[in-house]
């Protein structure tokens, strides 16, 4: 459903920018306006910038955390994931919303049901890749779905891992770093174009896995992440960047060294936010941008400190929402392409972390997550 209203002028139709009504002799703007659906009030329009539409009519078919998501143009996809709150036990489960937030399931479930995986867009394909497969078994495994959910199969990845991050320069979607099923870090680097995997050399020059990617002015930033060590995690400030297949040369880094952060790129700024400390039980509010290879000062905290948050970008704005702060967070911070932080309290409508967030037409998407339970959710932003 749409958030614009027209109006017929002169046989032109017009964007209303601004709606008035009269209270008791006074104009007063009309902030966000609803219509009854099915006995839901549902966000036809509002004011320019970021509102909470509520949630999807469906949620995912099956409940599930530590899931992965990214969109193609005409659907947000999202698949795999754990499907208790403890223990290793996965879904193969593929869903996809279309710009109506209509809910479709795939025929051909993922080849290997998995979490903790990466997801990324390379052409008309979203490639889902890598994940864990048990507490101590990870996985090469990429599948490839177009935007009417058929799979097609794709190159495995060159290393089995979990906890890898995704990011797109150019035509490529790169997968980045990640662990083993004894938790060690890997550097490795893995480029598709479309579903077929790419001959690449370059690598991270600092093994970690629970980073974040985002894509800048054509590069592809893998930021933070940690090594794991004698039960210890121990976090990384590193920022590094791609064009292509190519690694480029970057000496800025975080403010704060952190893993379990989030990306989103809005504009042509990357974002990072979020993250916890050493072996977690540390958790930041820091936020980190950065255009091109350069970094960008000046970027007000998020709201709360909190790690395993998701982030995408919608309309302008980019938005950072969930996450996990000892307890399951609810938070919602966004920013709009100039880094501005709006004055919105905008909360999911329920707490969790571990949920996966994508955006398709004028929704930015953020669904499953653990919180009291396993979630299916899916909290709708529109911009």
């Amino acid at each position: 459903m749409s958030k614009a209203c027209y109006v017929g002028v002169s046989g032109t139709a017009r964007k209303v920018k601004k709606i008035y009504v009269g209270v008791n002799g006074t104009a007063r703007k009309v902030k966000k306006a609803y219509v009854g659906v099915g006995g839901v009030a549902r966000l036809w329009w509002a004011e320019a910038g970021v509102s909470c539409y509520g949630t999807a009519d469906s949620p995912l078919s099956t409940a599930r955390w530590e899931l992965a998501a990214a969109a193609l143009s005409s659907r947000a996809i999202f698949g795999g994931g754990r499907t208790s709150s403890s223990g290793s036990s996965s879904s193969a489960v593929v869903n996809g919303y279309n710009a109506s937030l209509s809910l479709s399931t795939a025929s051909s479930a993922l080849s290997t049901a998995r979490y903790q995986l990466a997801a990324g867009a390379s052409g008309s394909y979203v490639v889902f890749a890598g994940g864990r497969t048990g507490s101590s078994a990870v996985s090469t495994t990429a599948n490839a779905y177009n935007s009417s959910l058929s799979r097609s199969s794709a190159n495995a990845l060159g290393t089995a891992r979990g906890k890898l991050a995704a990011a797109v320069s150019g035509s490529y979607v790169l997968f980045a770093g990640g662990e083993s099923g004894s938790l060690g870090a890997y550097s490795a680097v893995d480029a598709y174009s479309g579903r077929t995997k790419q001959s690449m050399s370059a690598t991270l020059s600092t093994a970690r896995s629970g980073l974040a990617g985002a894509t800048t002015g054509g590069y592809a930033l893998f930021a933070g992440g940690g090594v794991y060590s004698n039960y210890v995690t121990t976090p990384s400030d590193a920022v590094e960047a791609f064009s292509g297949l190519t690694k480029v040369s970057m000496t800025a880094k975080l403010g704060t060294a952190r893993y379990n952060l989030a990306g989103a790129a809005v504009g042509d700024r990357a974002v990072f936010a979020g993250g916890c400390g050493t072996s977690g039980g540390v958790y930041y509010n820091a936020v980190d941008a950065f255009n091109g290879t350069t970094k960008v000062s000046g970027v007000s905290a998020l709201s709360t400190a909190r790690s395993e948050l998701a982030g995408t970008a919608v309309g302008g704005f980019a938005v950072f929402a969930g996450g996990y702060t000892g307890s399951a967070s609810a938070a919602a911070d966004i920013y709009d392409a100039s880094l501005t932080k709006q004055s919105l309290n905008l909360p999911l409508s329920t707490a969790r972390r571990g949920l996966a967030a994508a955006a398709v037409g004028a929704y930015a998407l953020f669904g499953g997550g653990y919180g009291s339970s396993v979630s299916g959710v899916v909290d709708v932003y529109t911009a």
